[in-house]
C-alpha cells in the first residue's frame, strides 16, 4: 500500500508517472550490476537471484502447470485504462524519458483512452479466473501485439476510475485503508492482469500500491522495489506547487497506442466462466484494517511478541491448531522462504496461564518470555536451513517421484492451516525517513477456513494488521479475530511486552 497520509498530487498521471520513472531507475540498477548486494542485518549477504525475475517476468497459463516467461526490454510498458490496454513509450533516443514526459504520455491515455470496456470484452478478466480455459484461450490468440506488449513490458500501470475506491478522508483512515486494501488485491477484474509479476494501480485520488504475482519471487524483494520508490518520488524527484511533476519535457515523443484485445468468438464464454469465477472470490472475501496503537511510553513491540498475540487470539477461538509463518532463506542461493509452525507447547502453556485467574503475573511473565524464546528459536532455526516444513515437502516430493505415498507424509502435511501471518515486507536497511510510513499490505487466506494476516508499522509505534478470511465460512470472522488480537495485545502489555 502507499504511504499513510494525504498524496503528495492530487494528478494520478504526474503520481504515477513519477513512480514509474523510480521503478524503471531501480530496474536499470539491478541490470547493469549497480543495487548494492542485499543484506541480512546490514552484515550478511543474501541470495539476489530473485531481483532478476523481478521486471519483464509473466506467469503463462498450462492446462497441468504453469510457467514463468522472462523476456522484453524497458522501451514501453503496458498500461490499463477501463479495461482498454495501451503500449506506452518510455525510451526516447535511448534515454529515460523524464518524469513530465511521462506524466504527458499517462495524460494522454486517461484523456483519450474512449470509454471503458464491458468486462465481458477484457482480456485481463482471464488472468483471474481458472487456468486451464486460459491456457487454451491463450494458445488459440498466438502472440499478437497486445499479448507481446503485455508480455514483454517490465511491469503494469493500472489507472482504476473514481470511485475505486471511494475518495478518502484526510488523513486516510482505517475505513480508506480497507477499501484501497480490497482495490489492490483484486479491484476492477476487467482492469487488472494478475499474470505480471507485479501491477502500479493508481487510484484517481492520486494514492496508488501494487499487486504481485508471487511464483517468480518473494514479498521483501517487492518491499524493496517499493520502498525505493517512494523514497526516490519522496526526496529527490518532489512535484511542483500544481500537482505536476518538476522538470521539463521535449517535442515529438511517440504517444501511446491503444491495442484491440483479438477474442474470438469460442473464447467468450471462457471469458464469462472467468468473470464468474473472479466475482465469487471477490464476494467471498472479507478483508478488515484495523490499527493498534500501544499506550503512550510504550516500548517498541517485537515482531515476535505480535506473532505471539495473533497465536493467543486464534487457541482462543479455536483451541491447538496449525498456523504458518514464511521466513526468507534467501542466505542460501535460489532460497525462497521456510514455514515456521507457530503454536507449540510454550505457546500452550502461556495461553493457560492466561486463562486462569489463579496464575500470578510473575509466572506468567516468564511463560512469555519462554514462549518469545521458543519463536526466535524457530526463526533462527527457519532463517539458517533448519527448519521443518521444506524438508518434508522435499521427502514428500522424493516419494511421489517413486511413486511411493508415505503415511506420516501424507498426516502431517495434510493438516489445513488455520493462519498464515507475516510482517509486512521491509528494505533492510529502511530507506524512507522516520516521518513517513507504509500502511502495510497483505494478502488472501490460505484456505476457506483460515486466515492470513499481515502486520505493518505506522507512526508512534502503532501497528497496522491487515485480517483476510472467506466471508462464508462458519470458522472465521475478520472483525472477531481483530477484537481478539487486540485483547492479546492488551494483555501482554501489562505483562510488559515480555521485556527483560
Amino acid at each position: 500500500m502507499d504511504l499513510l497520509g494525504p498524496p503528495p498530487t492530487r494528478l494520478p498521471a504526474a503520481r504515477a508517472a513519477n513512480a514509474v520513472f523510480a521503478l524503471l531507475q531501480f530496474r536499470r540498477l539491478v541490470i547493469r550490476g549497480e543495487l548494492p548486494p542485499p543484506l541480512f542485518r546490514g552484515t550478511l549477504p543474501t541470495c539476489s537471484a530473485q531481483y532478476e525475475r523481478l521486471f519483464n517476468t509473466s506467469r503463462l497459463p498450462g492446462e497441468k502447470r504453469d510457467r514463468l516467461w522472462h523476456g522484453g526490454g524497458g522501451g514501453h510498458v503496458a498500461a490499463l485504462y477501463g479495461g482498454r490496454l495501451f503500449r506506452v513509450p518510455v525510451m526516447r533516443g535511448g534515454r529515460p524519458l523524464r518524469p513530465r514526459e511521462l506524466q504527458s504520455q499517462f495524460q494522454k491515455v486517461l484523456e483519450e483512452g474512449g470509454p471503458p470496456l464491458d468486462p465481458q470484452e477484457a482480456l485481463g478478466v482471464l488472468t483471474a479466473g481458472e487456468r486451464p480455459p486460459w491456457a487454451r484461450v491463450r494458445a488459440a490468440l498466438g502472440r499478437g501485439r497486445a499479448l507481446r506488449a503485455m508480455d514483454e513490458a517490465p511491469f503494469i500501470v493500472a489507472f482504476d476510475p473514481p470511485g475505486v475506491p471511494p475518495e478518502p478522508e484526510e488523513p486516510p483512515g482505517d475505513g480508506h485503508l480497507e477499501a484501497e486494501a480490497r482495490a489492490l488485491l483484486h479491484g476492477p477484474w476487467h482492469n487488472r492482469w494478475f499474470d505480471k509479476s507485479f501491477t502500479l494501480i493508481v487510484f484517481s485520488s492520486g494514492r496508488l500500491g501494487v499487486n504481485a504475482e508471487q511464483s517468480w519471487g518473494d514479498p521483501p524483494v517487492l518491499g524493496h522495489l517499493w520502498e525505493y520508490t517512494l523514497a526516490t518520488e519522496a526526496l529527490e524527484l518532489r512535484y511542483e506547487s500544481s500537482g505536476d511533476c518538476r522538470g521539463g519535457e521535449e517535442p515529438g515523443i511517440p504517444p501511446p497506442q491503444c491495442l484491440d484485445w483479438e477474442i474470438p468468438p469460442e473464447s467468450r464464454r471462457a471469458l464469462s466462466g472467468a468473470l464468474e469465477t473472479a466475482q465469487v472470490l471477490s464476494d467471498d472475501l472479507e478483508l478488515h484494517v484495523f490499527t493498534f496503537v500501544p499506550p503512550p511510553g510504550s516500548p517498541q513491540i517485537s515482531d515476535a511478541l505480535v506473532q505471539l498475540a495473533l497465536q493467543l487470539a486464534l487457541v482462543r477461538e479455536r483451541g491447538p491448531c496449525l498456523s504458518y509463518e514464511p521466513v526468507p532463506t534467501r542466505l542460501f542461493q535460489e532460497g525462497r522462504t521456510e514455514g515456521v509452525r507457530g503454536c507449540g507447547p510454550p505457546i500452550l502453556a502461556l495461553v493457560a496461564a492466561m486463562g486462569d485467574p489463579e496464575t500470578r503475573a510473575g509466572r506468567r511473565r516468564a511463560l512469555l518470555r519462554a514462549a518469545l524464546r521458543h519463536q526466535r528459536a524457530q526463526l533462527r532455526a527457519a532463517l539458517t536451513g533448519a527448519g521443518l516444513e521444506r524438508h518434508l515437502q522435499a521427502l514428500e516430493a522424493t516419494a511421489a517421484a517413486r511413486g511411493q505415498r508415505d503415511p506420516f507424509l501424507q498426516e502431517v502435511l495434510g493438516h489445513p492451516w488455520a493462519l498464515a501471518s507475516s510482517p509486512a515486507p521491509r528494505a533492510d536497511p529502511p530507506l524512507l525517513p522516520p516521518s513517513l510510513h507504509l500502511a502495510g499490505g497483505g494478502f488472501g487466506p490460505p484456505h476457506r477456513d483460515a486466515y492470513g494476516v499481515s502486520f505493518a508499522r505506522g507512526g508512534d509505534s502503532a501497528i497496522i494488521f491487515h485480517i483476510s478470511c472467506s466471508a462464508t465460512s462458519a470458522c472465521t470472522d475478520a472483525r472477531g479475530f481483530a477484537g481478539k488480537i487486540r485483547t492479546a495485545l492488551g494483555e501482554l502489555g501489562e505483562l510488559g511486552w515480555g521485556e527483560e
